[in-house]
């Protein structure tokens, strides 16, 4: 059923002189003689203007149309989500988590994984879905966090899929995903929001998962720039020289080395 109340941009609870200002209002705008570039689409607006208009001014129409309407409504209900918001069990939450999740509802699954971990801090999605169900509630409520910039609540849940036993039997072929999420809020938003020592400890955190060469050779040139800017050149050369080891030809050293003294091609 079309929603003629929703045609007329007016309320359920519209009087009939309301209903009668909308249509002329929207009329104005839908006509064809004022559409002249667009008279197929003004046509079809018209029409649907005019159904709407013929059913809600007339009070026997409407009544019927409304009961039509509400049935259609009732139906379309989503019962098994109603079910699971009446409970308050964590393993209906993890369902109900996940199902919004999945629907694509991210501010009321947050909203109701917020609530469960505020009502009791030991709440985990993983103690109560299957393992492939966890890891995909798990990685996205992360990755609304990470839209949320909230890095550091998306980075413990990554880390939870990613140093779990289980993911590389039941989530595999996104290991290398959940990888390349962690290296990026460690090196781009969290480093780079802290002081030097906060950012070492990032970037060791990094590179405690499996990367590539290139990319541990990248990180120990940063951990070699922080150290720097603590005065500890000492440790700061340690971790250039790690990184030339890694990758010889690795690049944007230019600044780290001259204050370090050190020559790439030693």
């Amino acid at each position: 059923m079309i929603d003629y109340y929703a045609v007329l941009k007016v309320r359920s609870d519209a009087t009939e002189g309301e209903v009668r200002t909308a249509f002329r209002r929207m009329a104005k705008k839908c006509h064809p003689d004022v559409n002249a570039r667009r008279k197929v689409w003004a046509h079809v607006q018209m029409r649907k203007l005019l159904d709407a208009y013929e059913v809600l001014s007339d009070a026997g129409k409407r009544a019927a149309y409304d009961r039509r309407l509400g049935w259609q409504r009732n139906s379309q209900r989503d019962r098994y989500r109603e079910r699971l918001a009446d409970k308050s069990d964590p393993l209906s939450r993890a369902k109900l988590i996940l199902y919004d999740l999945l629907q694509g509802n991210e501010a009321a699954a947050i909203a109701c994984y917020e609530t469960a971990t505020a009502e009791d801090p030991t709440f985990r999605v993983q103690d109560h879905l299957d393992p492939r169900d966890w890891m995909d509630c798990t990685f996205l409520i992360a990755e609304e966090y990470g839209r949320r910039q909230q890095y550091v609540k998306a980075l413990h849940l990554y880390e939870a899929i990613y140093y779990s036993h289980l993911a590389p039997l039941h989530y595999r072929h996104f290991v290398s995903e959940v990888a390349e999420r962690i290296r990026n809020l460690c090196c781009r938003d969290l480093a780079r929001s802290v002081g030097p020592a906060e950012a070492i400890l990032y970037y060791e955190r990094a590179l405690s998962i499996g990367l590539k060469r290139a990319d541990r050779a990248f990180l120990h040139k940063k951990m070699a720039e922080s150290y720097h800017r603590l005065g500890e050149c000492g440790k700061a050369l340690a971790q250039m020289r790690i990184a030339f080891d890694l990758k010889p030809d690795l690049k944007g050293c230019q600044k780290i080395c001259q204050k370090l003294g050190l020559d790439p091609r030693a």
